[in-house]
């Protein structure tokens, strides 16, 4: 049997939400990102080429064939700007950039983004027809005060996020090659400031530079794909460096606060 035919379908855009006070923190997150995608087995070939993303194993899992998403996450930016009380002094944390396999959780070392329903199905005789559901719920958290190594304590003025996703729809034979049928690009982007309240900071999003946007389904494999697989065998995937990779920190002074502000903010154009 071979895969004779599939489909890959946008539902709904993603939408850049936020931010909202949650637990203490300013959360910014994507959602309405919906993918429909379904996948056949048979005996005919398909009407469009299957592209070959990765080759077959010299030991197979021993599985048959299975149809599921891949999903690379690309931190493009991710960055917050803190001014101490007078204004005369800052602080500037930047997120490192990556590029990974996006797994579900932090532990994950299959390829496919969910191994349960309805992201995943196995496929064979019994069971030809996988209907798939891919939804991703980007999210960025920043505290409203950062406290500096010498314990001085400054307020949150502006935050800057940019991440970008390729996510296809994919299956893998039972010899363990891997094939895309179709892909699409999509991406959420963040810039906000906050100015002083009464009770707490006002939160600003920059009008035109939040946004969140997926393109239209493709044929192939794109390069990154193409990267992330080669290289996910033992590899830190995209939930692990979110979680762990810690911010650089550098100290601004002076007219060098808003010459870097401005220089953040142009990210977004």
């Amino acid at each position: 049997m071979q895969v004779s035919n599939f489909n890959l379908v946008l539902k709904s855009q993603p939408r850049a939400e936020g931010p909202e006070l949650i637990k203490g923190g300013w959360t910014f997150q994507c959602l309405g990102l919906e993918l429909g995608g379904s996948v056949l087995l048979g005996e005919t070939p398909p009407p469009h080429t299957l592209t070959l993303a990765k080759e077959a194993s010299r030991s197979p899992v021993g599985m048959g064939w299975r149809a599921g998403w891949i999903q690379v996450s690309v931190q493009e930016w991710y960055w917050a700007l803190y001014r101490s009380p007078g204004g005369k002094a800052a602080w500037k944390l930047t997120g490192p950039g990556y590029e990974a396999v996006d797994n579900a959780d932090r532990e994950a070392t299959d390829i496919f983004f969910k191994l349960d329903a309805p992201f995943y199905q196995l496929l064979g005789k019994s069971s030809p027809i996988a209907n798939l559901v891919f939804w991703d719920y980007p999210i960025a958290a920043f505290e409203p005060i950062f406290v500096d190594p010498a314990g001085g304590r400054s307020t949150l003025e502006s935050i800057g996020v940019r991440l970008s996703f390729v996510c296809a729809l994919a299956a893998r034979d039972p010899d363990d090659a891997v094939y895309v049928m179709k892909w699409v690009p999509w991406y959420v982007q963040w810039l906000c400031d906050f100015k002083p309240g009464a009770a707490e900071l006002v939160p600003r999003p920059v009008a035109g530079k939040t946004k969140a946007v997926c393109g239209k389904e493709r044929f192939g494999v794109p390069d990154i794909l193409k990267r992330a697989l080669a290289s996910s065998w033992g590899s830190k995937n995209a939930n692990y460096h979110a979680t762990f990779d810690t911010p650089a920190l550098r100290e601004l002074r002076g007219s060098q606060i808003d010459a870097e502000l401005a220089r953040l903010h142009a990210l977004a154009d």
